[in-house]
């Protein structure tokens, strides 16, 4: 499988998740989805970390390179918020505060706003410069534009 395709499709998932949590009828239904939903998106981060920002950032485009690397900081940025608002809506007892409430819809737009970008701006510039190899990891990154 084309390792961007998996992105795209684990991405799906995400968004799935998302609806899946906003129409579910009780608070346990929810955090069931929301551990699922935290799973698949560590690993998904994990991926993005490990391959796809490491490659843009050997890249010998420089424009590649920056664009790897305002991707990490905002997506770690992104992460670190999303991840520390669905870790406390799993450890609360009972129904979860409003301002909780409140910071995992503000989380919940990010990602998806995000999900929009790399789609349409990160992914396009991995195949571009770097290919759609399902090891990413093993492509030099070099094509001139």
């Amino acid at each position: 499988m084309i390792f961007l395709i998996e992105l795209k499709k684990e991405h799906k998932q995400i968004l799935e998740l998302f609806k899946k949590i906003e129409q579910a009828a009780t608070l346990d239904e929810k955090k069931s989805l929301i551990k699922k939903l935290k799973k698949i998106s560590l690993l998904h981060l994990q991926k993005e970390e490990n391959i796809i920002y490491p490659v843009l950032e050997k890249s010998k485009i420089q424009e590649i390179t920056r664009l790897g690397k305002v991707f990490l900081e905002t997506m770690q940025g992104y992460a670190n918020d999303y991840l520390s608002t669905v870790d406390k809506i799993l450890e609360s007892e009972g129904e979860v505060p409003p301002a909780l409430a409140d910071a995992f819809k503000k989380s919940r737009h990010k990602i998806i706003d995000r999900i929009t970008i790399e789609e349409t701006i990160l992914f396009p510039a991995v195949e571009m410069f770097c290919g759609s190899d399902a090891k990413l990891s093993k492509v030099p990154c070099t094509k001139a534009a």
